[in-house]
């Protein structure tokens, strides 16, 4: 993720924009709110292969 937000900062955030990212490795740190939207990866594929993008509840209809 740092080289992706050294890339940010080269190119700026209109030609490179970046979802925010949280990493926790302890099931303490997810109790925090979330931001929309995120990614969240499933598993460590490569490629953004496991990894979805939640929309915030609001915006699920059903």
């Amino acid at each position: 993720f740092a080289q992706l937000a050294r890339l940010q900062r080269e190119l700026g955030p209109e030609a490179f924009p970046l979802v925010p990212q949280r990493f926790c490795n302890r099931p303490r740190g997810l109790l925090a709110g979330p931001t929309f939207p995120m990614m969240v990866t499933l598993s460590p594929s490569p490629a953004g292969v496991g990894q979805v993008r939640p929309r915030p509840p609001t915006g699920v209809s059903g």
